[in-house]
C-alpha cells in the first residue's frame, strides 16, 4: 500500500458559474490557496463537492482538473461512490488513469446494501477497478441511511478488498471512530 495520509486534507467546494456550469478554472486557484496553507491532501467530489449534482462526466472533468492543479503538492483523494456499480467501477478507473493518490467511495444510497457483506460485495470490485489505489469508505451514514459496525468492516472488508486503507468518517460517534483506529494495530488510516 501506498503511504499513509498525514496532515490536512480538504474537502473543497466544486466550483460553480451562476448557470450551474462547473467552473474548472476556479479549481486552479483553489489548489495555489490550499498548497500556500500547507495542506497536504485534497478530497474532491465528496458531498461538499455537490457530487450527488454532478454527472459522471462533470466528475471526470473536475477530477482532471483537479489532479493538474494539485500536481505533486496535493494528495489527491477523488470520491467515487455512485449508486450504480458501473458507474462507480469507471470513476474508479479513471481515478487510477488520471493519477490519483486515493479513491473514496460511499455504498449506494437509494438500494443500501444490507449488511456488511453486501457493502464488500459493493466496494470489492470498486477496488479492483482503481487497481493498486488505496480505497477509502466514506462513511457518512446521515446521507446514506446505512451504519454498518465499522470496525467489523474494516477487518472482514481487509480480507476481501487488499486495498482497503481506511475511512473517511463524517459521523459523530466519536467512540466508534476511536474503536476503528486500534483495529488490527491502528493499520487503518482514518
Amino acid at each position: 500500500m501506498r503511504e499513509r495520509l498525514t496532515g490536512l486534507t480538504a474537502p473543497p467546494p466544486t466550483p460553480m458559474h451562476p448557470d450551474g456550469a462547473v467552473n474548472l478554472p476556479m479549481i486552479d486557484r483553489l489548489a495555489r490557496r490550499l498548497i500556500d496553507d500547507g495542506l497536504t491532501g485534497v478530497f474532491v467530489n465528496g458531498s461538499t463537492g455537490e457530487t450527488s449534482s454532478l454527472s459522471v462526466e462533470e466528475r471526470k472533468r473536475i477530477a482532471e482538473r483537479w489532479a493538474e492543479a494539485a500536481g505533486d503538492k496535493l494528495k489527491l483523494i477523488v470520491h467515487v461512490g455512485h449508486n450504480a456499480l458501473p458507474e462507480a467501477c469507471a470513476l474508479a478507473e479513471h481515478a487510477r488513469a488520471i493519477g490519483a493518490f486515493a479513491i473514496a467511495a460511499v455504498p449506494p444510497s437509494y438500494f443500501k446494501p444490507a449488511d456488511i457483506d453486501s457493502l464488500i460485495d459493493f466496494l470489492k470490485p470498486v477496488g479492483d477497478a482503481a487497481g493498486d489505489l488505496p480505497l477509502y469508505y466514506y462513511h457518512i451514514p446521515r446521507m446514506t441511511g446505512f451504519h454498518p459496525r465499522l470496525e467489523r468492516l474494516l477487518e472482514k472488508g481487509r480480507e476481501a478488498i487488499p486495498t482497503l486503507a481506511g475511512m473517511k468518517f463524517t459521523d459523530t460517534g466519536l467512540p466508534e471512530f476511536q474503536r476503528c483506529l486500534k483495529v488490527q494495530d491502528g493499520r487503518f488510516n482514518m
